[in-house]
């Protein structure tokens, strides 16, 4: 557990899925990639932080996204900040509950809604499709090569099956493991950094 100066920076564990949905305001590390600006490659989302500032009623919902740029060279980080008043037309003025939702309440689902195909290896938009059976999609002719050689291979030729193309077996070996970001009140074996 580490510090920078009095503030906390915390660690990395797993957590239920309903606990890293957008409206529980999660802290997380890992998840969907964003398509990044400088090289047109998928960057990796890194982290997620949930920072409110006190005081500041425009900074009552505040989230910091990190993402990591997999183009070449050396290049920093892309840091964005979103923030909103408590009372605005997206969240609940209340804090959502920390309970789990009961049971029989639909199963977390990180699809898309809309039916836009979603790269087999990333999660980006993916409007490129497998040209044998049209099911695999891509983001681009390098993500459909690397799922190529992670099996969609022996998969394309050897399924009828619809459904067997569309797993997104690959996105693991792509992604950061999703995990929820901790912080430890007690301050306890704090250092600088």
């Amino acid at each position: 557990f580490s510090s920078v100066g009095s503030n906390p920076l915390g660690f990395a564990e797993e957590a239920a899925p309903w606990r890293l949905r957008s409206a529980q305001f999660p802290s997380k590390v890992g998840g969907r990639p964003l398509r990044c600006a400088r090289c047109g490659r998928p960057c990796a989302f890194l982290l997620q932080l949930y920072a409110p500032l006190p005081g500041r009623p425009d900074a009552f919902h505040r989230g910091l996204f990190v993402f990591c740029c997999r183009g070449p060279g050396l290049r920093p980080p892309l840091v964005f900040r979103n923030q909103l008043p408590r009372k605005n037309d997206t969240y609940s003025y209340d804090p959502p509950p920390e309970t789990p939702p009961p049971e029989g309440h639909p199963p977390v689902s990180l699809q898309l809604q809309c039916g836009a195909h979603l790269c087999r290896v990333c999660g980006c938009l993916g409007p490129k499709a497998c040209s044998k059976c049209h099911r695999a999609h891509y983001c681009s002719k390098d993500h459909q090569i690397v799922d190529w050689k992670l099996g969609h291979k022996l998969s394309c030729v050897q399924s009828d099956d619809k459904q067997h193309c569309k797993q997104r077996h690959s996105a693991k070996k792509f992604f950061f493991q999703l995990l929820e970001h901790m912080q430890n009140s007690n301050n306890i074996g704090t250092g600088t950094v």
